[in-house]
């Protein structure tokens, strides 16, 4: 944001300067339908898309070529004694075109960043919980009706700190755009991580992953990876809640219930003398 407003800065001293350039500097006379032209091509490319994405030589070309015709065809003289001030003009024109191109494009970038951040929310990459709730379900009663071990983890980033005193509205909005981009990242890690046969779903703020076939000695290693895999891409400490079937509970609510219980913070897959050789190594895939 510094940079576009350094350019508005520029654009607007530019623009006073050339608007009133004929009473700074007397010999000079541009032809009046030069300034209704430049106002109107500054207003087009901050508006229009496609002027944004075009070619820049091709439509300064087209700029200038555009400006000489319509000069010729309103009878004032192009070249000649006129040609300095054709020059002039032109030259005026192209650096306006410029101007508002970095302007635009400023803006056009600046529309992207936060269309990808907003898009980033994990609803649009994953199912909603309450819309696999039945394919969960399934699951469990397979695992309980064969007999078979199945665990359940909810996981979520432990937040971003409040280490900014800002306007508390735009900390929020700040706020919320962090969590969302972070939530996307652990879910794009999760996902990586995880087996086909897995099953994984966002809940309002955090993730429910089910894994069949994984009992209770199997679950640390598990966790411990999955965590190392997301500090190692983000280095975000989790909120992981277990429950294991049928050690803890034997329904899908009960294991969401005891999972939710029994949350808590893993920050670090590792510590001790392990931390710095894990930092040289790549995080293991879960379950491949």
């Amino acid at each position: 944001m510094q940079g576009l407003r350094v350019k508005l800065a520029i654009m607007f001293g530019w623009l006073l300067l050339f608007y009133n350039i004929e009473r700074y500097h007397e010999p000079i006379n541009l032809a009046s339908f030069v300034y209704v032209y430049a106002a109107f091509l500054t207003i087009a490319i901050v508006a229009i898309k496609r002027l944004v994405e075009a070619p820049v030589v091709p439509a300064m070309t087209f700029v200038l070529g555009q400006f000489l015709v319509i000069k010729w065809l309103r009878g004032y003289e192009v070249f000649g004694a006129s040609l300095p001030l054709t020059v002039t003009e032109a030259v005026a024109l192209g650096i306006t075109y410029g101007l508002a191109l970095s302007i635009a494009r400023s803006l056009r970038h600046f529309e992207i960043s936060v269309a990808d951040v907003f898009s980033m929310h994990p609803q649009g990459r994953f199912p909603a919980f309450v819309d696999s709730q039945a394919e969960f379900y399934r699951e469990v009663r397979r695992a309980r009706e064969f007999e078979r071990p199945l665990t359940l983890l909810t996981i979520k980033s432990d937040g971003v700190n409040d280490t900014v005193k800002v306007n508390r509205l735009l900390w929020e909005m700040q706020r919320r755009a962090v969590t969302r981009y972070l939530d996307a990242r652990i879910g794009h890690v999760l996902a990586e991580q995880i087996k086909d046969c897995d099953m994984i779903a966002y809940s309002e703020d955090h993730y429910v992953l089910l894994l069949p076939e994984v009992d209770c000695a199997d679950i640390e290693q598990v966790v411990d990876a999955l965590a190392q895999a997301v500090d190692q891409e983000t280095n975000t400490p989790l909120e992981i809640g277990i429950a294991n079937f049928p050690n803890d509970q034997v329904t899908l609510s009960g294991l969401l219930s005891h999972a939710a219980a029994n949350t808590r913070r893993h920050e670090r897959w590792q510590t001790g003398e392990d931390e710095g050789a894990a930092e040289d190594s790549e995080a293991p895939s879960v379950r491949k």
